[in-house]
């Protein structure tokens, strides 16, 4: 088990928010995949931190705006064990 401090980011995407943490234990989760057309989350983390795997996916929502990030994050991630 790694003892690691629990990594947690926020992003405002403009029309709601896109969160990713990283667990003590190494296990990253993700709330809803927003985007900006300047930035995208998946992106960024999947460079900088190359992850991997998504532990556990959120969606608050079924709409565009929650989801419009999906193509980096398939590009960056395996899909999460939890959807």
């Amino acid at each position: 088990m790694k003892n690691e401090p629990l990594h947690f980011t926020l992003w405002d995407v403009g029309h709601g928010i896109s969160i990713w943490t990283r667990t003590p234990n190494g296990q990253d989760h993700w709330i809803d995949l927003g985007r900006t057309s300047e930035f995208s989350p998946s992106k960024y983390v999947g460079k900088n931190y190359s992850t991997g795997r998504i532990k556990l996916l959120i969606i608050s929502r079924e709409d565009k705006m929650h989801l419009e990030d999906l193509p980096s994050f398939r590009d960056y991630f395996l899909m999460p064990d939890i959807l």
